[in-house]
């Protein structure tokens, strides 16, 4: 996160800016913040007063970070805002024009503040998902958070990953901070039906129990998503999903991956045609699947052959292409 954000500062100081108010409130998610402590990061970051009212309260600070006395919410639409969980808002005091960064932090205030709220319900759906999910929690645990969300001790569930600003959220669900970025996490039957609005990662199917596993490869399919491949499952990539638990310093040494990287970093176009060559029976499918003539596939296999240091027409060569893709996305897939 911190190279991205390097890279970004020298390309586009806002998008930099934009990033670093994500990684702010991501810690602040995982650090489990207040309320108070979260409008307080708002104010800060955006150099006006912030507040948000849920269920019949209403909590503000002022520009200095200080709580001030609020009885009632302001009038809807005299402040910029955004909806929270249980039908609440979150506002920032903002006068005159809008600055750059006003609705990045509005939008990732209210997201803490949805995940703040739903901690802090007792008997939250979300909290029971927590428990279900964490490989850390006793079996008791997690089956007393199973029972809690009327789910059989044999019935076939899964959980389904992606990315937490997405669309659609329903069922029983928790948003996770992971070294990938925020992650919604939903609990499904294997009966129900699910048609995800983006990127997206579906775990083995299990009973309860083992639901923090399918979890586990869930977030695992989800890191290895493409805009080739916007839905993944686990059952489908089977041992691939390994490759999530490599760490990421060791990821970042490959030189199959270094190699790639590089090809990405001087024509980023040039996915589209590893990616095909990678994932395609042969380079006639390859081309087909571009749109181009065999010949001239054949002669760009020869030279992303050169450059990475590998031949390619040959199975072994595909096999090995896709494997240094794979790093590739574990290794730059970041979900806000």
């Amino acid at each position: 996160m911190l190279e991205l954000e390097g890279r970004l500062t020298a390309l586009d100081p806002e998008a930099s800016e934009g990033l670093k108010v994500i990684s702010y409130f991501d810690a602040l998610i995982e650090g489990h913040a207040s309320f108070e402590v979260l409008l307080r990061g708002a104010a800060t970051l955006c150099g006006c007063a912030s507040g948000v009212t849920f269920a019949e309260k209403v909590i503000r600070v002022d520009e200095k970070g200080v709580r001030t006395h609020s009885p009632t919410a302001p009038d809807p639409g005299g402040w910029p805002e955004h909806p929270v969980v249980g039908d609440g808002r979150a506002w920032i005091e903002r006068t005159g024009p809008a600055h750059a960064n006003d609705e990045i932090i509005l939008e990732r205030l209210s997201l803490a503040l949805s995940i703040a709220i739903e901690r802090s319900t007792p008997a939250s759906g979300s909290r029971a998902v927590d428990t279900i999910i964490d490989s850390t929690e006793s079996l008791e645990s997690r089956r007393a958070a199973s029972t809690r969300l009327q789910l059989g001790p044999d019935e076939a569930c899964l959980v389904v990953a992606e990315p937490a600003r997405s669309a659609g959220a329903h069922g029983h669900y928790t948003v996770v901070a992971t070294p990938a970025g925020t992650v919604r996490a939903t609990i499904l039957r294997a009966t129900e039906r699910f048609e995800p609005s983006g990127p997206a990662g579906i775990g083995y199917s299990s009973t309860p129990d083992t639901l923090d596993q399918s979890w586990a490869s869930a977030l695992a399919s989800l890191r290895l998503t493409s805009s080739r491949e916007p839905v993944l499952k686990a059952e489908g990539l089977g041992g691939i999903t390994l490759l999530a638990e490599i760490p990421d310093s060791v990821i970042k040494l490959n030189p199959d991956l270094l190699a790639v990287s590089q090809i990405l970093s001087d024509s980023p176009k040039s996915v589209e045609v590893l990616e095909a060559i990678a994932f395609s029976d042969s380079q006639r499918a390859a081309a087909a699947q571009l749109g181009l003539h065999h010949s001239t596939v054949q002669s760009k296999a020869i030279d992303l052959s050169e450059r990475l240091g590998f031949d390619l027409p040959g199975a072994p060569g595909r096999q090995r292409l896709a494997i240094a893709l794979y790093l590739h996305r574990l290794s730059t897939n970041r979900f806000m």
